[in-house]
């Protein structure tokens, strides 16, 4: 309602794809009716950030209104060129011991984690998970729970391979695949931060709980970035003479 009152050029939604499927296509259909009611050509496209060189997967429905003509972005990385967690990390030092922040690269400080969350992490090889832990040494929700569909807590990454969607809360090895691919700890803020296309320079705020928020739930920028150059290009192609 906001976006059609604002009468603007385009109106652009990014969203987790279930907003496409069974669940979300009702409140999917109602946006997109309003929004043709009010003039609005309207395309949508689950799109893979990798696929324009984030060094993690993720996938996210993007719903485009505009008032002319308009085409998504081709990917700019296939499968086999998507960028990986060794690039996206290269170059960047290890945290602190005691936890500090690191004097050079903000949002870089080690998460605490206890004795036995790091010997649980200390069997996981990389691309590993929960099952790789010890039966003993698994929490007891896991053990004899192998058709448990949460394989990727307590995993680890992969150096050669992109990162896993940076969720809200990867600072915890107990909620997904952020281990480091061969520390025996999770990722940093500044890490999950490269994962996801952020460059250094950018610095976030606040508590190390609210800085994975912000970071696990932004667009990428670089996914950002090949979507505002097609709009620019879309927008300037309904201004030329040719399109009048």
């Amino acid at each position: 309602a906001l976006a059609v009152a604002l009468e603007p050029t385009v109106v652009l939604m990014e969203n987790v794809p279930g907003l496409l499927g069974r669940r979300g296509k009702a409140h999917f259909v109602a946006a997109r009716q309003r929004l043709e009611a009010a003039g609005y050509e309207v395309a949508h496209q689950v799109m893979q950030a990798a696929d324009y060189g984030v060094a993690s997967m993720r996938r996210r429905a993007i719903v485009v209104a505009a008032r002319g003509p308009w085409e998504f972005p081709p990917a700019t990385h296939p499968q086999d060129a998507h960028a990986t967690v060794r690039g996206a990390l290269a170059g960047l030092p290890e945290p602190p011991l005691d936890g500090a922040p690191h004097p050079d690269f903000a949002n870089h400080a080690r998460v605490r984690i206890s004795d036995l969350n790091r010997q649980r992490i200390g069997h996981v090889p990389p691309g590993g998970g929960r099952l790789d832990i010890p039966e003993e040494l698994q929490l007891p929700c896991h053990r004899n729970a192998g058709a448990h569909r949460h394989l990727d807590v307590f995993g680890r990454m992969e150096w050669d391979r992109p990162g896993p969607t940076i969720t809200a809360l990867f600072d915890s090895f107990s909620r997904g695949r952020f281990a480091h691919p061969e520390r025996d700890r999770a990722i940093t803020g500044r890490e999950g931060a490269r994962l996801q296309s952020f460059p250094d320079d950018f610095v976030f705020e606040g508590a190390k709980k609210q800085v994975a928020r912000q970071i696990g739930n932004a667009v990428p920028p670089l996914l950002a970035q090949a979507l505002g150059r097609a709009l620019i290009d879309a927008h300037r192609r309904s201004r030329s003479p040719r399109a009048r």
